[in-house]
Order: C-alpha cells, then structure tokens, then sequence
C-alpha cells in the first residue's frame, strides 16, 4: 500500500502541474497577441515551459512511479524560467513571489532536505544575477526577500519533518496493530481447530448412533432365532454379513469426516440409483415399516461416492426418526432423480408431516435442532450441507409440502 503523504505529493503535482501549462501557454498566447507584456525569447521559453509542464502531467498520469523524475524536472524548469522572468520583466515588482512559491513547492514535493537545496540555489541564482545584472530591484528588495525565505526555510524544515515523524510513527503503529490482529487470528485458529475437533466427534457420534442401532438389532434378531432354536446357517451367515457391511460403513465413516474439507480428494464416476439402493440396504432394518420408492434408471455422475451415501443416509434417517417420533402410519419416502443441463436434481420427499415454517430457516445451522430432548445432535443436515455445498460444489434446499418435506439437492452435471 502506497503511505499517504506520498499520494498526496502526487495529487499535488499533478495540480500544480496542469495549473502552470494553463497560466503558461496563456500568458504567451495573450502576449502574442500583444495584450501581456512578455516579449522575445522569454515568451518562447514559457511557450515550451507550459507544454513542457503538461507532458509532465500526463507521464504521471501513465506512470505515477516516475514521480521523482518528475519533480526535479518540473522544479528545475521553473527555477529557470523565473530566473529569465526576473531578468527580463522588469515591468513586475513581485516577480521575486515566484521564486518563493518555488522553494515552497519544493518543501512540499521533495521533503525538507530537498527544499533546503533547491532554496540554497534560489539564493546563489538571485546574489549572482544581482552582482553582475541590472535587475530593476534594490537592494533592500533582494534582503528583505532573502531574509523571508530563510525564515520561510526553518518554519518548513521543522513542520515537515513533524509529518514525516508523525507517518513514520503511524506507519510503526499501523504495523504493530497488523502483528496484534495475526496473534489474535493465530489464537482463533487454535480455538477453531479444537472446536473443529469436537464437532468431528459429535459429528461421528451422529452417524455411529444409527448404524450401531442397526447393529444391536440383527443381534437381537440373531438372539431371537436362537432362542427359538430355529436358526440356519443361512440366516446367521446372511445376519453376519449385515455387522460386516455395517462396521465397514463405520469406518468409511472416519475416514470421510477426515477427508470432508480437502481440496485433493479424487472424484469418481458412479451411477447415484445405485448409491441410494446402497443406502437403503444399510437402513434396511430401520425401514421396515416405511415404504420407499427411487429410480432403478441409470444417472451417471462424477462425484465423491462415500460423502453422497452420506448425504443420503442424513436425509432418510432424518424421516425415520421423524416418522418413529410421530407415529406415522403409511409412512413413505419416495426419491426422484431429473436430468438439466447444468446439473442433476435430487428430491427426497416424505410424508413425515415437515418442519415448522418457524424452524425452516434454522435447519441447516450446527447444532440447531428440534429433537434435542430425543437426543438430537443438530449437526445432520449442517453436515449434508457442507458436504453439498462445499465439497460437491452444489445446493442442498429445504421446502415443505402438505403433509411433509422435500429435500432438494443440485448437483452440477459435469
């Protein structure tokens, strides 16, 4: 970032720049026409004085960088062409003025050391030229104006260096405000990671607590048949696969929450019927009673396969629970896929009676739920939807129907 003193310099120049060009080719052009009296080859010096001036402003203009060149240019230039004024207009007694607003320009462009300079010479200029040249001037005049330009010198030296004192201590506080704010954010970012990390608890503990549930039922089935005495080979191989298949959802589980915020994670191409048939014969015994309907066609997408089951297995617990909760007889879940050119629409609608429009907004926070007294985490839907919406780079939406809710999810179909 450019300090401020430095754009201000710059705005400055360019001003003072477009202002001399003006009153300069002004000046010459009244003077050619005789109603300014300015005459032979200092007309032609402030002719090239003035378009001189206005090149300069338009280099800056381009290039703001080549300030400093401009500068000297411009002070140089004028030095010399109030020198000629002073020899050759002797019509104007304040034509000295010139030389002053000169210096102070000088203060103001280059700092104190280089007005100190360009003054230094200013004086050297006049005492030669008033040695050896009749200038029309007295002696007085040239004292009296030497002497306020020394006084002009030691009020601009130490007021400028009181600017540059007071940026270079802004500048210093500036800086140490900047390290302040990184310690802080540094500090917020610990915080952060060890919040995160109890969120991937609970949000583990969410999707554990389903599949152990399942779990403890085959169990209790298991129990069941031997206690009829009535088992076969058949069912507990068939039982044992389901514990295999269910503990291996588990771990997936881990090792998706893991990988859910990673920008290098691999998409796969996959088929998302077959995704839902996955997940529903991991819910199986949790959808006993529900009646489920969904595509058997064939959508290809190319996405991450283990955080989509995810997302579904949120979304149809989430109607499971809320049909148990309920008490809802001809329970029904029906999934409905559509194909857009832009993306693939995914509508998981229930019949589960919906949310209340007063929740409706709130759904997708963390934390937020409105089975907190059944256990209820509010980290669900807040999951699907970072899945979604940050990993699948898509748009996960709630609306209710009469007598339930769809869940939307947009998926972009490339």
């Amino acid at each position: 970032m450019l300090p401020q003193l430095y754009l201000f310099r710059l705005s400055l120049l360019k001003n003072l720049l477009l202002t001399a060009s003006f009153f300069s080719i002004l000046i010459s052009l009244l003077s050619s026409f005789e109603l300014f009296p300015i005459y032979g080859i200092y007309r032609i010096v402030l002719y090239i004085y003035g378009i001189s001036t206005f090149i300069g402003y338009v280099v800056l203009l381009k290039n703001g960088f080549l300030y400093k060149r401009v500068v000297d240019f411009a002070i140089f230039g004028s030095v010399v062409v109030f020198a000629m004024m002073t020899y050759s207009v002797r019509d104007d007694e304040f034509r000295l003025v010139w030389f002053f607003l000169t210096a102070f320009a000088s203060y103001i462009l280059g700092g104190s050391k280089y007005g100190a300079v360009v003054t230094l010479s200013i004086v050297s200029i006049l005492i030669y030229m008033y040695s050896y040249y009749d200038l029309a001037l007295s002696s007085y005049a040239i004292f009296t104006f030497v002497c306020a330009l020394v006084v002009f010198n030691l009020f601009a030296y130490v007021f400028l260096q009181k600017i540059q004192n007071d940026e270079a201590l802004l500048q210093q506080r500036i800086q140490e405000a900047v390290e302040k704010q990184k310690n802080q954010e540094q500090f917020l970012l610990r915080q952060h990671r060890m919040a995160s990390l109890g969120e991937m608890i609970d949000a583990i503990a969410h999707q554990w607590r389903q599949p152990l549930m399942q779990s403890s039922m085959v169990i209790y089935n298991i129990q069941e048949e031997m206690e009829e005495k009535s088992i076969q080979d058949s069912y507990i191989t068939n039982k044992l696969d389901e514990l295999v298949e269910l503990n291996s959802h588990m771990s997936h589980t881990i090792d998706d929450f893991r990988t859910l915020l990673k920008t290098d994670k691999q998409k796969e191409a996959f088929d998302i019927s077959t995704v839902i048939k996955e997940t529903v014969t991991l819910l199986k015994n949790s959808l006993k009673d529900i009646h489920i309907l969904y595509p058997t066609q064939e959508y290809k997408i190319s996405s991450y396969k283990s955080e989509m089951i995810q997302v579904f297995i949120i979304l149809i617990s989430n109607a499971i629970e809320a049909f148990v909760n309920r008490d809802i007889k001809d329970a029904k879940i029906e999934i409905d896929i559509q194909t857009h050119k832009q993306y693939i629409s995914i509508h998981i609608t229930d019949n589960a009676g919906g949310i209340d429009s007063v929740y409706q907004d709130k759904i997708f926070e963390p934390y937020f739920s409105t089975k907190t007294k059944d256990g209820g985490s509010g980290l669900g839907l807040y999951i699907a939807k970072i899945i979604v919406e940050q990993s699948m780079k898509g748009v996960l939406s709630y609306h209710s129907v009469e007598g339930g809710s769809v869940f939307e999810i947009r998926i972009p179909n490339v």
